[in-house]
């Protein structure tokens, strides 16, 4: 619980940068997700797809979901430390700046 708590915070703190409609990090424990939406808030679905393939790239892991699969899911494993939720939280922040810059 204590990880999935640093984990949202961290997710939030990322997607606070963009409008309140546009970004929406949720969940509950280790599974959380970031819904995405355009500025017209129309469904990012191309978007959420470069920002799954830039984190794979860069050796996270994510999963797109949702029926318009704009939503990208992480579920890390209940060892994670800190540390990784930290490298985890960089890495989807750079390919989220790539993405929506």
């Amino acid at each position: 619980a204590a990880r999935g708590a640093y984990l949202l915070d961290k997710l939030q703190q990322v997607t606070a940068r963009f409008a309140p409609d546009q970004m929406n990090a949720r969940g509950r424990g280790l599974m959380v997700a970031v819904e995405m939406l355009r500025e017209d808030c129309s469904a990012a679905t191309t978007e959420a797809e470069n920002l799954v393939a830039r984190c794979r790239a860069q050796g996270l892991l994510l999963l797109n979901c949702g029926p318009e699969s704009n939503v990208v899911r992480m579920t890390p494993p209940l060892v994670v430390t800190r540390e990784q939720i930290d490298e985890t939280v960089d890495i989807f922040a750079a390919a989220l700046d790539a993405v929506f810059s």
